[in-house]
């Protein structure tokens, strides 16, 4: 029988989950804090549902957008080898620098994300102890990444240490939650990925109610989703609603814009919501948009992605073993950069006082604070529909280039180094 996701704007869950259960509705599963349930119920059944007033639509599939994976050399020191290219971002080598213009180094403390994909290979030596809540919302009865997918994007956010010759994300110091809504094929349903929120925000709920501040490990500050699916243009979506369910409960999220460009208006549904903040891909070697990273405006008009970050040829963890690593490209692999980045510019806001120990930003706060050290590519100087505000902290690769400096690749570390002056610039900006 099919199965439907039941909402009303005027009964609580509990109501829609009784009247599920009087017309004959089965496997009931609730998101209490998105307001909706999910339940397996005859074509009958489903009219009476309907016609009691409540709004009922079948489960839809959803899944990780299409990138591309590429293989490595490993030498039997263990170094890692590009077997297409010297130009891959090895993240290490660049955000090391920017993480250690601060002294004690920025490293990301206090910032939990909650990483909403195809499960974590929590074991991989770069992610050891940096899952510290898990669970599985699909039917594959395993947290585990078996699609390798969740486990490159939860390394970009907060993988490995800050040491010279070791491969990281971006924030080492920052804690990771396993929110499995994708199963071991890379797809999910509606029904998963709300279920998923829900559990962001039962969780932050719980973290509040035992007295947790937002530095806590197990208080969750923010939720990255690197899927996506055709935006349905439909203010009650289930999807959408638990989106906004979860910005209104704090959370910053961050959504890749999908793999679907070079086109207008390709930007993929939750990345086209205001509520989040979308990131697309741009190239190592230039600092140019991905030709495939998904472009605005969404179906409102409104002016999306957000932003662009490196997305494309960069190494990250994999879930063959816990040694493995890979070459992703994708803008899947764009916003976690995003995510871990954010975790950095809160720690170094409250280390210089300009936000309190254990103030809260919004996601307005952060795009305001990430659009400031953002530089568009010439002539364009506003928020555009392919670079969004742009590539956060300092110049791309094109504008080295464009100013005769060095080659973009040997010039990479000067480049991401730029983000440590403008955090050291944060002194000046207005407490917030």
């Amino acid at each position: 029988m099919p199965r439907y996701v039941i909402t009303s704007s005027t009964e609580l869950v509990g109501a829609i989950e009784e009247s599920c259960r009087q017309v004959g509705g089965t496997d009931m599963k609730t998101a209490q804090y998105a307001g909706q349930v999910f339940c397996t119920m005859n074509e009958t059944a489903s009219k009476a549902i309907a016609a009691k007033g409540f709004l009922i639509r079948p489960i839809s599939r959803i899944s990780t957008p299409k990138g591309t994976s590429k293989e490595l050399f490993v030498a039997a020191d263990g170094a890692l080898t590009p077997v297409f290219s010297s130009a891959v971002l090895n993240s290490e080598s660049e955000f090391y620098q920017a993480r250690n213009s601060f002294t004690p180094p920025l490293l990301g403390k206090g910032w939990t994300v909650c990483v909403l994909d195809t499960g974590i290979r929590k074991t991989h030596r770069t992610l050891l102890d940096k899952v510290i809540y898990e669970v599985d919302l699909t039917d594959s009865g395993s947290v585990d990444d078996v699609f390798s997918h969740g486990t490159g994007v939860a390394f970009l956010i907060a993988g490995g240490r800050n040491e010279p010759g070791e491969e990281s994300g971006m924030a080492p110091g920052a804690y990771l939650m396993n929110m499995k809504v994708l199963g071991d094929d890379g797809s999910g349903t509606t029904e998963t990925v709300v279920l998923g929120i829900d559990e962001c925000i039962a969780v932050r709920k719980f973290a509040k109610a035992q007295g947790y501040t937002p530095s806590h490990p197990l208080y969750p500050d923010a939720i990255n989703i690197s899927f996506g699916t055709t935006d349905p243009r439909d203010p009650l979506d289930p999807i959408g609603l638990a989106i906004k369910a979860a910005a209104k409960e704090g959370f910053i999220i961050f959504c890749a814009s999908g793999n679907t460009g070079p086109g207008k208006g390709t930007i993929m549904y939750p990345a086209s919501m205001p509520e989040v903040i979308a990131v697309g891909a741009s190239l190592l070697t230039n600092g140019q948009v991905w030709d495939q990273s998904a472009r605005g405006p969404n179906l409102d008009g409104v002016v999306k992605p957000d932003f662009v970050f490196f997305g494309i040829d960069i190494i990250v963890a994999g879930a063959k073993s816990d040694t493995d690593f890979e070459v992703k490209a994708g803008s899947s692999f764009a916003a976690p950069c995003v995510a871990g980045i954010t975790g950095l510019l809160i720690e170094a806001l409250q280390r210089q006082g300009v936000i309190g120990a254990e103030q809260e930003l919004s996601g307005e706060d952060v795009i305001e604070l990430l659009a400031s050290s953002c530089r568009l590519p010439e002539p364009t100087d506003t928020k555009s529909n392919d670079f969004g505000f742009g590539q956060p902290f300092g110049a791309t690769p094109a504008q080295l280039v464009a100013t005769n400096d060095v080659a973009p690749v040997a010039n990479m570390s000067a480049t991401i180094a730029t983000m440590g002056m403008v955090m050291k610039m944060i002194t000046m900006m207005p407490k917030f």
